[in-house]
């Protein structure tokens, strides 16, 4: 499939319908294919012309469920090139504590009172649910939100994800006051916003990973990776390329 066609595609309003979770096939191959990902992004990343002129505009990646700042890196690193200021969570690993929420969002805070206007955020899988909430409640510091494989639309959906969250937790769920918000989260932000999905994602079902009603400001993109490579895919630097580019921000 070709970059354009990628870009082309959105849902537009389609019912979620049976959420299973990834085949098992998809599953098993997930690291392979982040290699091969990681590999093409990497030469994609180096071919990329640094741009000269250096833009105020503060950017701030969340990572996946079990990453770090190190999965983000070559995003980064790639959207420096572009120009922005480029910032990564600074808190370690993601290991699903949702108190960790509260100190994204004073870093929000902080690049906006830094850069005197609002935080682009992109988030992976539960870095993108982590944003979106942040967006939903503050979205005068937010400028735009990306998702890339974040299953926003129905975090308690059948995925491939799950016992390893649970052990993670200790076995224990999300309590009344986390389920509360989680349940506001298929709720359009007020902020411009695009979810990256892919239909080959081993992880999380792409039918919880996108927009149900697109719009003049809300929108989907595919691409082809799976859930692992989302960071490193040459597509996503792409995808998001493209919607930075038309954005206006500067």
């Amino acid at each position: 499939m070709s970059t354009s066609t990628i870009l082309e595609q959105t849902i537009g309003n389609e019912s979620l319908g049976t959420v299973r979770k990834p085949s098992l096939l998809l599953f098993l191959t997930e690291m392979p294919r982040a290699i091969y990902s990681f590999v093409l992004g990497y030469i994609f990343y180096k071919k990329t012309k640094t741009m000269d002129e250096i833009k105020n505009q503060p950017v701030l990646v969340i990572p996946g469920f079990m990453g770090s700042d190190t999965s983000t890196l070559l995003l980064r690193r790639y959207l420096s090139k572009k120009g922005f200021q480029v910032f990564g969570w600074e808190l370690g690993r993601n290991l699903a504590n949702l108190k960790d929420i509260k100190r994204i969002q004073e870093k929000v805070n902080e690049l906006y009172e830094f850069y005197n206007k609002p935080v682009i955020l992109i988030g992976w899988s539960l870095g993108g649910v982590y944003a979106r909430h942040i967006t939903k409640n503050n979205p005068i510091k937010t400028a735009q939100l990306i998702t890339l494989g974040s299953p926003y639309m129905g975090v308690s959906e059948p995925n491939r994800a799950h016992l390893t969250f649970k052990l993670v937790k200790w076995g224990r769920g999300f309590n009344d006051h986390e389920r509360k918000w989680i349940s506001t989260l298929p709720h359009p932000v007020k902020v411009p916003s695009t979810a990256i999905y892919s239909k080959l994602d081993g992880i999380v079902s792409w039918k919880v990973c996108h927009e149900a009603n697109c719009g003049l400001t809300h929108n989907n993109i595919e691409v082809t990776c799976g859930h692992f490579g989302m960071g490193t895919s040459k597509d996503v630097f792409i995808a998001v390329d493209q919607i930075l580019k038309t954005s206006n921000h500067s």
